[in-house]
């Protein structure tokens, strides 16, 4: 995902344990609200999109699966 045009962070859902994974090599707590926001919307509208693709078969509801940020989650330095 982009954060403004100068930063790339990665989303997982991961369907077996049921966790979306944030993966973001630079966090800060100034982002940290805007990127969940932003995480938030894009699987609300995955999960709009498997509802409708998949009908019966789509039994998850991933919009409420658990946010969680791996405390391995390398970091790197601004710049």
């Amino acid at each position: 995902m982009n954060d403004n045009n100068s930063h790339w962070y990665l989303c997982v859902v991961d369907f077996a344990k049921r966790f979306i994974y944030i993966l973001d090599s630079l966090q800060s707590r100034t982002s940290e609200g805007i990127r969940t926001k932003n995480v938030k919307t894009v699987v609300t509208g995955l999960d709009k999109l498997l509802s409708f693709l998949e009908k019966d078969k789509y039994i998850d509801n991933i919009t409420r699966f658990k946010f969680k940020t791996p405390i391995s989650n390398p970091q790197q330095n601004n710049g």
